[in-house]
């Protein structure tokens, strides 16, 4: 019997580290596999795409199936970014089903508070991915 109610999407954000040794960049990808692969093809990820456990996440959400919903601390975000998270930044973002870009011209603290609240208010859990140092 159907009811005419669309699925349930979950809407997963993540927060982590950003610089990850490889060894914990395999674990963390093999361990937020697995825990997305719970929540279903309906899957909604939220992330900042930022190197590290936002982009590892991001990715693990649309190899499973999943959509991606990006939110962009600052039009000048991208520019930050080393060249290899940059590469993987903008297929990302082309990747993404949504993309929500801040009002900020550069990344300053006040964006990245802005783009923490925005993608908590965007999700319904959160994941957080911590590689046990300080």
């Amino acid at each position: 019997m159907t009811t005419g109610l669309p699925a349930v999407c979950p809407r997963v954000a993540v927060t982590g580290h950003r610089d990850l040794t490889d060894g914990t960049t395999q674990l963390v990808s093999c361990d937020l596999h697995t825990t997305l692969a719970s929540y279903g093809p309906n899957l909604v990820g939220v992330s900042c795409l930022a190197p590290g456990a936002d982009q590892i996440f991001a990715r693990a959400v649309l190899a499973l199936g999943g959509r991606l919903h990006a939110i962009v601390a600052a039009s000048g975000y991208r520019a930050t970014l080393p060249p290899d998270a940059r590469r993987v930044y903008d297929e990302l973002l082309r990747r993404a089903e949504t993309v929500e870009t801040l009002p900020f011209d550069v990344p300053i603290p006040a964006a990245y508070a802005a783009a923490n609240e925005a993608m908590l208010r965007a999700a319904d859990q959160l994941i957080a991915v911590w590689d046990g140092r300080p």
